[in-house]
């Protein structure tokens, strides 16, 4: 039922002297939905919602008592680092190899720093060629 507020208010549904007088009675069309059941529906939705919830904290409760929580691992202590013994000595040995390589090698290292003298620095050289260099690694490979 649509009233008109004031003169200006423009029915939709028909004057209000086209209202039912039983529709008026009852304070709204019979198209409409009824307040009662309107408050029921809405009742019955907030009743499944709690029985929802309240399955939902059931089964909560019951997983936690199917699947305890793990240990605690505070009181483990974590294995050591894996480091060298005597990194100072490791280093010694790397190194003294890595001098006899240079000093015992296909070229040792003075007569190569010798011959680089001799020949002189040039940025400007050409590549060696492709034979040079096979041969410089078969050298170095024995």
């Amino acid at each position: 039922m649509t009233r008109g507020l004031h003169k200006d208010t423009k029915v939709q549904r028909g004057a209000a002297g086209d209202v039912p007088a039983a529709d008026r009675k009852r304070g709204y069309e019979a198209g409409d939905a009824p307040p009662a059941r309107v408050a029921a529906g809405v009742a019955g939705f907030m009743a499944l919602m709690l029985v929802g919830l309240a399955i939902a904290g059931a089964l909560a409760m019951q997983w936690d008592h199917l699947h305890p929580p793990e240990p605690s691992r505070a009181g483990i202590v974590p294995p050591a680092p894996r480091l060298l013994p005597d990194p100072q000595q490791q280093r010694f040995r790397v190194e003294t190899e890595a001098m006899r390589r240079l000093r015992d090698g296909p070229t040792p290292i003075d007569r190569a720093m010798e011959d680089e003298v001799r020949e002189g620095w040039d940025a400007a050289a050409p590549p060696p060629s492709p034979e040079r260099t096979a041969r410089d690694h078969a050298e170095a490979a024995r």
